[in-house]
């Protein structure tokens, strides 16, 4: 069995789900393919307030409002030098982030892409995916998708690098992220808390009375000794961008694309901005007003350049609290 759609999104997470919803606001249709039977469970509940404009844009943001178990107005940080770093704002109306549980965040995007049609495909592993010259193909066990482009969203999987081109760069040393949800742990509703230590940090963050997500980074055996406790989750924690976040007939979109510190808070804002990006330039592309190798330079110039910029920023922060304890390892924007 073969279907065609304009776009074709592998990965149902938040940068797969803003795609799909874009594309089909744009008029283009849209197939989801997710390996997982679900949208995948990942940590990321604490959303900067930068978050309310852009889901705004995606015809989300009263249900990003109705999902908020809380509106912290800050992060908790503790360590040698603890504080209280506000998101910021004027005052008397200080900006407030989001307290969501992914989960939820999760379904009401389904639904909301379902209702403007999108179609899903839970279960289905990529087995195949190869470009052409004016398509994309992905194998799959039920069927092959024709599209004319494809969103990677496979976030630390990097689907498209593995089986099309290209590859990752490291922007600093090998680093460990583990996270877990517990029934029970420390208070912290009004200000998510972030324990600074020597080679890395632990985050806090309660999602509800009862639900709280813990998030560790360390060194990369940081962890070694614990990865029998089958309560944790692992992946990939260092920094790294994409070569070239589009080439050929993919858009590389969110962790797929590039990442950093997660205790940053950019992840879901760079998820869904990559996202919304991608399916402007295919669009503009369908519509024949812009070429494609224009659109592919823009978007891996602008990704790139966003990431590197990020990682100026976030080293001297990261280095001076010593979550990078390894000796002369520095951060590598310029090498890139």
């Amino acid at each position: 069995m073969n279907t065609h759609s304009d776009i074709v999104v592998i990965g149902a997470g938040v940068a797969g789900l803003a795609a799909a919803i874009a594309a089909r606001k744009a008029g283009l249709t849209v197939s989801v393919v997710e390996r997982e039977p679900n949208p995948p469970d990942r940590p990321g509940e604490t959303l900067h307030p930068g978050a309310g404009p852009v889901f705004d844009r995606l015809g989300l943001l009263a249900d990003l409002e109705r999902l908020a178990t809380s509106r912290p107005l800050g992060i908790e940080v503790l360590g040698p030098n603890s504080s209280r770093l506000a998101f910021g704002g004027p005052v008397g109306a200080p900006w407030a982030g989001y307290q969501i549980d992914r989960r939820s965040l999760s379904k009401v995007m389904v639904e909301h892409a379902q209702d403007l049609g999108v179609e899903f495909l839970f279960g289905e592993a990529v087995r195949s995916l190869d470009c052409a010259k004016d398509h994309v193909s992905v194998g799959l066990p039920s069927r092959t998708i024709s599209a004319s482009w494809c969103c990677d969203a496979t976030g630390f999987s990097n689907l498209s690098h593995r089986k099309v081109s290209g590859r990752m760069q490291s922007l600093g040393p090998q680093m460990t992220v583990r996270y877990r949800y517990v029934a029970d742990g420390a208070v912290c509703a009004d200000w998510p808390r972030i324990t600074l230590r020597p080679g890395g940090w632990r985050w806090q963050a309660q999602l509800t009375p009862s639900r709280f997500a813990e998030v560790e980074l360390s060194q990369r055996r940081g962890f070694e000794t614990a990865r029998n406790d089958a309560t944790w989750a692992y992946a990939d924690g260092t920094w790294r961008v994409s070569a070239c976040p589009a080439d050929q007939r993919v858009f590389r979109i969110g962790d797929a694309g590039g990442r950093l510190d997660p205790a940053a808070g950019k992840g879901m804002l760079r998820a869904a901005m990559s996202a919304m990006m991608a399916v402007h330039l295919i669009h503009a592309v369908l519509q024949r007003s812009i070429g494609a190798d224009k659109a592919r330079t823009f978007y891996s110039r602008w990704f790139r350049d966003w990431v590197v910029q990020d990682c100026r920023e976030l080293a001297p922060l990261v280095l001076k609290q010593g979550v990078w304890p390894i000796v002369g390892q520095r951060p590598r924007p310029d090498a890139v």
